[in-house]
């Protein structure tokens, strides 16, 4: 195993402890030095770990404190197995093993030992990913890499201002000699994470490059659960670049592979119909999409899911002119008032239809948002709303100017 502890990482973590201690019982250095018969200074460079110790003077100053150290530095090998357990549970997505690690390690027994930045990782872990704690207190970088490298991806995950500076830092650490599973979780975490940065800020062929590198990764270290995940944040970015065939290849080897009794794969196969199913609403082959949704209808899934199983169902029906049938499955939509995304309007409208009055100015506007965000197949179908309510209330004039929009629209993405 690697080497753990050295005289100056016991001399830094002796430090560390006092200093924190001092400060969470809110005492001055001026105090404690004098109740431990120190000089001010001499605590100063203790608690910078600046000061090779005699056990008697650090002895003291713990008593003053009130800590019950214990120098068990088999506390440090206890205490690193359960932060592997962490990791190894945070890549096959196991909340309830991660968090009884976290609770195993965030006790006094680590606290008041060598093992102290164990301890301190755990609670800075336990406030991002259990928490969800948006903005920790930033403690101090650890000198034990495995350590630093959780560091990092909860400084990345919390500080959008520097995302990229951390996750580039984080990277840094991994190379050929940390060749526990461990630290390629942690790459793989970090890379990941990298990934969905370059997804976010539209630069999605290193977006790419990144997720194929995780896959590859998490594969050969059996992180399967994470491996799949990221294959289908793969799958989604290629349909994102308009490649529907090779977003459809990956999608379709995850819902051949993904496993039907593990529950956590489950998910990340209904996950992959779902964007099936959005690439044939894209494409325009609303048969194949109709076909892939209905699988889901009656699963048990989010509710987000499955409201959007609905609205893909409607919308495949309503465009194949099955509009009754279209409207079976916008009742099963559960619209609330604060949800105002493309599906939830669009159930709306639908729905408007039926009434003697369907809302011309919404289905303008609806139509104009589709326009403006690009997307081909809310244009279909917002177009098509629009224009049979035109229709119905004979106003020829303005269906002929929204089909000139519309015309434009195609002829500018050469469909």
């Amino acid at each position: 195993m690697e080497k753990l502890i050295d005289d100056e990482y016991k001399i830094t973590i002796i430090g560390n402890l006092i200093r924190d201690e001092r400060k969470v019982q809110k005492k001055s250095a001026s105090i404690i030095a004098s109740l431990s018969g120190i000089s001010q200074q001499f605590l100063s460079e203790l608690e910078r770990g600046k000061k090779s110790l005699p056990y008697s003077t650090v002895h003291s100053v713990f008593n003053v404190l009130n800590i019950h150290f214990n120098p068990d530095i088999e506390l440090i090998r206890r205490a690193d197995d359960l932060i592997n357990n962490i990791i190894n549970a945070y890549m096959n997505f196991d909340r309830d093993s991660m968090l009884s690690s976290l609770e195993l390690l965030i006790c006094n027994t680590y606290r008041y030992s060598y093992a102290y930045d164990y301890y301190q990782t755990a609670i800075l872990l336990k406030n991002i990913f259990i928490k969800k704690v948006d903005k920790p207190v930033f403690i101090r970088h650890f000198k034990n890499p495995k350590l630093e490298m959780l560091n990092l991806i909860c400084l990345e995950k919390t500080d959008s201002k520097n995302t990229m500076f951390y996750i580039t830092q984080g990277l840094s650490y991994h190379s050929s000699t940390h060749t526990q599973p461990s630290y390629c979780g942690l790459y793989c975490i970090l890379l990941f994470d990298l990934a969905e940065y370059h997804e976010k800020n539209n630069d999605l062929f290193k977006a790419l490059s990144a997720y194929k590198e995780v896959i590859q990764a998490a594969s050969a270290n059996y992180f399967r659960r994470f491996s799949l995940s990221a294959e289908l944040a793969y799958a989604i970015t290629y349909s994102k670049l308009g490649d529907i065939s090779l977003s459809q290849e990956y999608l379709e080897r995850i819902i051949s592979v993904a496993q039907p009794d593990d529950d956590i794969e489950k998910q990340i196969r209904y996950a992959a119909v779902i964007n099936s199913a959005t690439n044939f609403l894209v494409m325009g082959d609303y048969n194949k999409c109709q076909a892939t949704a209905i699988s889901l209808f009656n699963e048990n899934i989010s509710e987000t899911n499955h409201n959007f199983v609905c609205y893909q169902l409607a919308f495949s029906n309503y465009m194949l002119g099955n509009t009754d049938k279209a409207l079976t499955y916008c009742r099963h939509y559960k619209l609330s008032d604060s949800d105002h995304s493309f599906p939830a309007d669009f159930i709306r409208m639908l729905i408007s239809l039926k009434s003697d009055s369907p809302n011309e100015q919404m289905l303008i506007d609806l139509f104009s948002t589709a326009l403006l965000n690009g997307d081909s197949s809310d244009v279909e179908v917002s177009f098509k709303l629009l224009t049979d309510v035109l229709k119905k209330n004979r106003d020829f004039a303005k269906a002929v100017e929204y089909y000139d929009k519309y015309i434009q629209y195609r002829f500018s993405k050469r469909i």
